[in-house]
């Protein structure tokens, strides 16, 4: 069986995972960091994030100025009637060819306002201008328009209201991919030490079966020379039996606890079947301690904890929505003038004639003459608020009650760690004194089976305290943001 050290972080990168009987050195840290990394549905939201994140950038541009061109070709020929033969020298009919150019930028200001200044030129050939010492007319206008909303469309919240909210998104997005990679963490950190005790159980079984068997041995000598009674043999037998039947379900629930950080790692099982986890982090010591009260990790968790979080930013969102649907109700009342300048030549110029300047300012008004729908739509949006503000206020005290339930179970735990650890010393050496003991015929079969049974059951309640105490410690870590940074 090779042994590799490189981290669980190197391995995986290298892609060695499908060699036979592989031992990998596995830290918890480097554990987690794999997974964040591999895990498919983290991947998928990573990705997701980009999406919206050039959403943002999209909606953000919307002030950019677009430049726009249109030439049209025109040319007819048409029978004049009577009066526009006299208007046109008696002309039988009328010819007339016509090349328009328009060039301009347009572009939105951040009050909802929209503005557009163009360049138009002609050049115009007729029946008419074939009259004059000239062939061509070239008509050249610039032209600046605006358009200025002063009820529904007005102002920079409004203009903006599609960036804001996709902002207000992104922020829930990345509020929630948080949340998702903490519960990861926290998966992954359960999984690593429910491996952790079964592997340590499973050695346990181990150790006692081989002690066991090496006891069967005594017995049944004493048996053959009529010391023990054959009950006392087929005891010792069946417990052997019953510890091989214990190891091979331990056996098995280190097989899925394995599969279960490979499912985390996004790294198909079957490849892997012989591949073996050499757990490198040991339990916490007992000696440490929480750095924070419990008013202290409250008040944190208020400013950290993603489920808080999320919900505070939903009511932002939905307060951006509000204003947008409170201004969508308003009248169409806009400000609309333009000015323009206009410049005949019969050659081509791009010059500006101040001689000929026209505008126009005016106003346009509109108003629907049904608009529940909207109204409607303000309505939902406000009691959706309502839904959110009941959500927090829920959170709030939710969370002072999960923060107290965690900090109370990682000081029970960590009691408990301690007092079971040392049972356990005390424990083994009874078992040892038995063992003497009954080599020497001061003990029965049966008390050796019963204290092996005990401490075995014992080490179970020891990694179920373990399990819990560093869950405890993790799930404060969590709640104040604080968990593997």
């Amino acid at each position: 069986m090779n042994k590799t050290a490189l981290g669980i972080v190197a391995i995986f990168s290298l892609g060695i995972l499908n060699v036979n009987a592989q031992t990998i050195d596995v830290k918890l840290d480097g554990l987690v960091k794999e997974a964040i990394k591999r895990n498919s549905n983290l991947i998928f939201d990573r990705i997701q994030s980009e999406i919206i994140k050039n959403q943002a950038d999209v909606e953000k541009n919307i002030f950019i100025p677009q430049a726009y061109s249109n030439f049209t070709h025109q040319s007819s020929n048409t029978p004049n009637n009577t009066e526009q033969k006299i208007s046109r020298n008696l002309l039988e009919n009328y010819e007339e060819d016509t090349n328009n150019l328009e060039l301009g930028l347009k572009g939105l200001i951040n009050t909802g306002g929209s503005w557009n200044f163009a360049f138009k030129t002609n050049d115009k050939e007729s029946s008419l201008i074939d009259k004059y010492d000239y062939n061509k007319e070239y008509t050249n206008i610039y032209e600046l328009t605006l358009r200025q909303p002063l009820l529904k469309g007005f102002g920079k919240d409004v203009t903006l209201a599609r960036y804001n909210l996709v902002k207000a998104e992104q922020k829930i997005f990345n509020r929630e991919y948080e949340k998702k990679m903490l519960d990861l963490i926290g998966n992954v950190i359960q999984y690593y030490w429910k491996l952790y005790g079964l592997k340590d159980l499973q050695k346990s079984y181990e150790e006692s079966i081989i002690l066991s068997e090496k006891s069967l041995l005594l017995l049944e000598s004493k048996f053959e020379a009529g010391d023990v009674s054959l009950n006392e043999l087929l005891e010792a037998k069946g417990s052997i039996f019953s510890k091989k039947a214990e190891l091979r379900r331990v056996n098995s629930d280190i097989i899925s606890a394995k599969n279960s950080i490979l499912n985390i790692l996004n790294v198909p099982e079957d490849k892997n079947e012989n591949l073996v986890f050499n757990l490198i982090d040991t339990p916490m010591s007992s000696n440490r301690s929480l750095d924070l009260t419990l008013k202290e990790y409250y008040n944190k968790a208020i400013l950290n904890w993603p489920e808080y979080q999320i919900a505070k930013e939903k009511l932002n969102k939905e307060g951006l929505n509000i204003k947008y649907v409170e201004n969508s109700i308003e009248p169409q009342f806009d400000i609309v003038s333009s000015v323009t300048t206009t410049k005949l030549e019969d050659s081509r110029a791009y010059g500006v004639d101040e001689r000929f300047i026209s505008w126009n300012f005016g106003f346009e008004f509109s108003i629907p003459l049904d608009n529940s729908q909207q109204k409607s739509s303000l309505h939902m949006a406000k009691l959706k608020k309502e839904q959110i503000l009941v959500e927090i206020n829920t959170l709030r005290k939710r969370l002072y009650n999960a923060i107290s339930d965690k900090y109370t179970s990682y000081l029970n735990s960590k009691d408990q760690v301690e007092l079971y650890n040392y049972g356990l010393e005390l424990k083994e050496k009874l078992l040892k004194n038995i063992r003497i003991g009954f080599k020497f015929g001061n003990n029965s079969v049966k008390e050796v089976i019963l204290q092996e049974n005990d401490i075995l059951e014992h080490k179970r309640k020891l990694f179920s305290s373990i399990i819990d105490w560093e869950l405890s410690e993790a799930s404060l870590q969590k709640a104040i943001g604080r968990l593997f940074n």
